[in-house]
């Protein structure tokens, strides 16, 4: 039997038929088409097999905490075989019904998730979003219990802290759960009915100029209480344009050596198409740093400060927000990790890239009817050449050096001549 960790489990990818993965003589892992992953605890009762789900797996209920579960299964299994207690199915029955009864907020934004089909990206940012602006505050409440005014401060709450952005992902998180919770029956009506949208918020226009890329990376470089870790996936995230979310949790399974590429699935894009990202000299240079910090069985790139996680979401935020004075000290205006990613388009933009190179560089769905129909070319050749001028630009001007402010054409083929 294959030993299995977190790290193999999480780089199990979906088929179009379910598939499933014994782990132990009694614990399963199911991958759904969807791209949902679930524990399911088999066991035997008068002669009959019977299958168990455990829940879905997650970052809490990963490996370690699906074993603990099959094992008081197992238990409440061979007491019911003697008499003594509940078989397992109907024991879970009894737990649903009490749920159904009166769940939690946090119980429902469980089950929520585990039966709304969508991508295993959107559901980790749905958990992600209320797990950390909802659930710590509404989370132990009965559904029952939250009203308009509660949610209210939730959202408020974000809004304060000056994220409207973050404020409006909550509200439409807070929305689509409770419409769920009276589909589900749990409710009659919904406490977000009424609820004021926090838009309209202006979208953030921040890129790094020129002459500020220097200054950037001497004050990130610097920077002692910055992990290496952190500040190798912003430098990586500026080199691949890519969004900060697919950055943090890269893994090596998705690189490409021998031609250059970093392919993200179309479960962890926000389109839901395969992505292939063409790497440039800079990018090849992260990823060998990379392997400094790597661990033999482990798929991060980045990884987190726990074992089989990747780096915290949350680390590059948090590294820019710590560094904003310095940057200010520097002559760096105040930015954000998705700002990184509006720079190197702002760069390509310079470097005379047409457009719509850039917008498939940076994996936005096409718009109108020709392009989103019709144009299924993704300009890989094209987008090769502007990623490495992109990581040449990024390297001179790091380095100080001077570059050319205006790129001249000819005859088709771009050329930036320096001064």
């Amino acid at each position: 039997m294959a030993t299995w960790t977190d790290a193999k489990l999480r780089a199990l990818k979906r088929k179009a038929e379910r598939y499933k993965k014994r782990i132990e003589p009694r614990l399963w892992f199911v991958v759904e088409p969807s791209g949902l992953k679930r524990w399911v605890f088999r066991y035997k009762m008068r002669g009959v097999d019977r299958a168990l789900t455990l829940g879905e797996y997650s970052k809490t209920f990963g490996l370690s905490a699906a074993r603990a579960k099959a094992d008081a299964q197992a238990d409440l299994a061979r007491a019911a075989r003697k008499g003594d207690a509940p078989e397992p199915k109907h024991a879970a029955r009894v737990r649903t019904a009490e749920k159904l009864a009166a769940p939690t907020v946090a119980e429902l934004l469980d089950d929520w998730l585990a039966r709304t089909p969508t991508t295993e990206r959107t559901r980790e940012e749905r958990r992600r979003t209320l797990e950390l602006d909802a659930i710590p505050l509404i989370g132990p409440l009965k559904v029952k219990q939250v009203d308009r005014r509660i949610l209210a401060k939730v959202v408020n709450r974000v809004m304060d802290r000056g994220a409207p952005g973050q404020a409006l992902e909550v509200f439409k998180a807070l929305r689509a759960m409770f419409a769920f919770a009276i589909e589900a029956g749990y409710l009659d009506v919904s406490p977000a009915a009424g609820l004021k949208n926090p838009r309209p918020y202006t979208p953030k226009t921040r890129a790094l100029s020129d002459e500020e890329i220097k200054p950037f990376f001497a004050v990130l470089g610097a920077a002692p209480g910055i992990s290496k870790i952190t500040k190798a996936v912003i430098e990586f995230q500026l080199l691949t344009a890519a969004r900060p979310g697919e950055a943090h949790a890269a893994r090596w399974s998705e690189i490409d050596p021998k031609h250059k590429r970093w392919i993200l699935a179309g479960a962890r894009v926000k389109n839901q198409r395969e992505h292939r990202v063409p790497l440039s000299g800079a990018a090849i240079k992260v990823l060998e740093r990379a392997q400094d910090w790597h661990v033999e069985g482990d798929d991060w790139i980045f990884p987190g400060v726990s074992a089989g996680k990747p780096i915290s979401p949350l680390a590059a935020t948090r590294a820019l927000a710590r560094l904003r004075e310095k940057f200010a000290a520097a002559g760096v205006d105040a930015l954000t990790p998705h700002d990184l990613r509006r720079t190197a388009a702002s760069i390509l933009g310079r470097l005379g890239e047409p457009p719509h190179v850039i917008e498939r560089a940076l994996n936005h769905t096409p718009q109108g009817v020709t392009e989103s129909v019709y144009l299924k070319h993704d300009y890989f050749a094209e987008r090769e050449q502007a990623m490495q001028r992109l990581g040449e630009r990024v390297d001179a001007l790091r380095k100080g050096r001077r570059v050319a402010k205006v790129l001249q054409l000819d005859q088709g083929r771009r050329r930036a001549r320096a001064r």
